[in-house]
């Protein structure tokens, strides 16, 4: 990248997880520096036998 067109944030990956449901993981979150940040993240109960993580690319468009 050349001086001064880098980007006003970082990207960071994002797991979230709880014991009895299915583990979230959002990729490539835009984290903006002096902005306090936040990330909805649903989470479903597991099935029985079913536990596949749920995976959120952020730089990709959403898929509705």
């Amino acid at each position: 990248s050349s001086p001064g067109n880098s980007a006003p944030y970082s990207l960071w990956n994002v797991d979230v997880f709880k014991e009895g449901y299915i583990p979230v993981s959002f990729q490539n979150v835009p984290v903006f520096a002096s902005v306090v940040s936040v990330q909805p993240a649903i989470m479903i109960p597991e099935s029985e036998g079913f536990r596949k993580t749920q995976i959120y690319n952020e730089s990709e468009a959403p898929q509705l």
